[in-house]
């Protein structure tokens, strides 16, 4: 494996990290040195550069960044972190920068409170956190590091590293028409999730983790691709607003508002390259272990997907549960229909594509579900499975002479005699016991984010045959279960790791 965790390797816990080290963070925390005994690490999270911590010192939280001391390129991204975070004018673009410990490659900031723009994002507010987003690009753009620079666009997007070969040739025209006169400093890393807007309601990039120079407009690129991956239907209102944002900051430039907003929906449209399509970070670090694991004449991954997992224990089926259920599926068919199933189902063709893939799922989605063992099915006992008036009204339509207590032992006779601890009653050891056919709505048309993911590029990883690697992480435990797809079958990597169908 490549070295994605220096720090890990070195001083093996957070406890172990904050020992070597605790003196000089609270030294740099301008703490009283003696404090640091009493201070508190936590993993927060990494990435091929560097591993991040929470740190806590009585009322005082900081984030610690650890780089991989040996490595010239970690050492240049936290060089250029160092410079930007020291930038006076980029104070309120970024947090405050506390230290940093050069030969030792840790650099320590504090924390931004507030509430991430991820959390707040909508259909509602998709528009107003666009020209948020956008003016905290234009502003920070204006006052870091530029050089001057010659080329096109076209030079750029080529190279882009991030997309497949001939992603942009239906644009080279246009692309080629498009001059670069300067460089900036841009973040290069962009997640949603890392923007902050404090209680001043000012945005502020609370995480940053890589910048690199670039085309000015290239962190309207990033955090537009960002956007459009959440909102795939809406690309052209994301372009519009970004850009409104921007022009707000930067009253001038070298492009056409009309031109970069083209520029931003041909990026967000062109197809990425299958090692880009992960899940972050974390999800790339492990599709890097399994492959450095992966002998030399053996096929490794090109993509990783990372999931939620449900630890299920099996427990013999509660008769106080089945009546509860018995008794709660003749009531709903007594009931009338809930206005919410009389409205229209989204029409959309993602929608459609999405549900018409959960109900004949792929050999891909089946592994991913397969991996999750019922992160979703476990809600199922208290919601009764997800059955509604529609899902047992059509089958009362296929059995005319049963009654609703007869509906109801259709679907009670495929019940288990063992069920996941604490989850739907049908969560059986190899997945759901209910043929699709009895399923409710819900079960058979939901799809976590993860395997929504999965569905969007399903067709273009078969047509690539590309080698798939599917993680599935517990909160609990932080268990990882790894799943290497390839074009034909599945292998688990972890046997120990329960599987359903």
């Amino acid at each position: 494996m490549r070295d994605i965790s220096q720090a890990m390797r070195a001083w093996k816990t957070p406890e172990a990290f904050l020992e070597t080290y605790g003196r000089k963070l609270a030294k740099l925390a301008n703490t009283e040195t003696g404090a640091w005994g009493q201070a508190n690490l936590a993993h927060k999270g990494r990435c091929d550069t560097h591993v991040s911590y929470e740190l806590t010192i009585g009322s005082d939280a900081f984030e610690v960044f650890s780089f991989r001391p040996q490595s010239a390129g970690s050492k240049l991204i936290m060089q250029r972190l160092v410079g930007v975070m020291k930038l006076k004018r980029a104070r309120n673009f970024l947090p405050r920068l506390v230290g940093a410990l050069m030969a030792d490659g840790i650099l320590v900031s504090r924390v931004v409170n507030g509430k991430s723009l991820a959390e707040q994002l909508s259909e509602q507010t998709l528009l107003s956190t666009c020209r948020r987003l956008g003016a905290w690009h234009g502003g920070f753009s204006g006052v870091v590091p530029k050089r001057a620079t010659s080329g096109t666009w076209d030079n750029y997007l080529t190279h882009a590293a991030r997309h497949i070969a001939g992603a942009f040739d239906l644009h080279r025209p246009f692309l080629q028409s498009l001059p670069v006169a300067h460089e900036v400093i841009a973040n290069t890393n962009v997640r949603i999730e890392h923007y902050i807007q404090t209680e001043q309601d000012q945005v502020v990039l609370a995480h940053p983790t890589a910048f690199q120079f670039m085309p000015r407009e290239w962190g309207l690129l990033e955090v537009g691709a960002a956007l459009a991956q959440k909102f795939p239907d809406a690309i052209p209102q994301i372009a519009q607003n970004l850009v409104e944002g921007w022009m707000s900051e930067v009253p001038t430039s070298n492009m056409f508002t009309d031109d970069i907003i083209k520029l931003i929906e041909i990026f967000c449209l062109a197809e990425p390259s299958p090692a880009y399509l992960g899940d972050g970070d974390l999800a790339a670090s492990y599709l890097e272990e399994h492959n450095a694991k992966r002998g030399p004449n053996k096929s490794r991954a090109e993509i990783a997907f990372l999931s939620p997992h449900f630890d299920m224990k099996m427990t013999k089926v509660d008769e106080e549960d089945v009546v509860r259920l018995r008794e709660r599926l003749i009531d709903i068919q007594s009931v009338p229909l809930d206005v919410s199933e009389t409205e229209q189902a989204d029409s959309s063709p993602k929608k459609k594509q999405r549900s018409q893939s959960a109900q004949s799922p792929s050999a891909l989605l089946s592994a991913l579900c397969a991996s999750c063992s019922g992160f979703c099915c476990q809600h199922g006992l208290k919601d009764f499975a997800y059955f509604k008036h529609s899902d047992l009204n059509s089958l009362a339509d296929l059995h005319p002479s049963l009654d609703h207590a007869g509906i109801a032992d259709i679907i009670l006779e495929h019940l288990p005699g063992k069920h996941a601890n604490s989850g739907c009653l049908f969560q059986g050891a190899r997945g759901c016991t209910l043929p699709r056919t009895l399923r409710s709505e819900t079960c058979n048309e939901y799809l976590c984010g993860s395997a929504k993911r999965v569905v969007d590029r399903d067709a273009s990883l078969i047509a690539q045959k590309v080698p798939v690697l599917l993680i599935a992480e517990t909160d609990a435990k932080k268990k990882t279960s790894l799943w290497a797809i390839g074009t034909q079958a599945s292998s688990n990597i972890n046997h120990d790791a329960p599987h359903t169908e």
